[in-house]
């Protein structure tokens, strides 16, 4: 009775040990998939940082053309106004 009951017990360790193997298995087949999915998801994030960064870029090249474009009008104006006060008081 000891021998079969020994025998019952290696076959269920026998078989729980399969159950983990397989487990395992899986397990690692999903880390697999998570590295490749996290790898996938980083170059997507690079592309698109790269994107943003020359985005921002431009951006600040454009107020930078504004900031003198509003600059050079003002000196204008006050060149035209101080012209037109002139004429007026040539007048």
């Amino acid at each position: 009775m000891t021998a079969d009951l020994n025998q019952a017990n290696t076959k269920s360790a026998q078989g729980v040990n399969a159950q983990l193997n397989d487990l395992l298995k899986d397990a690692k087949n999903l880390n697999r998939e998570i590295d490749k999915t996290n790898s996938e998801a980083n170059k997507n994030i690079d592309g698109i940082e790269a994107v943003v960064d020359r985005s921002v870029n431009k951006i600040t090249r454009i107020y930078s053309d504004l900031d003198a474009i509003e600059e050079n009008a003002g000196d204008e104006l006050d060149k035209l106004v101080l012209q037109r006060t002139k004429d007026l008081a040539d007048e």
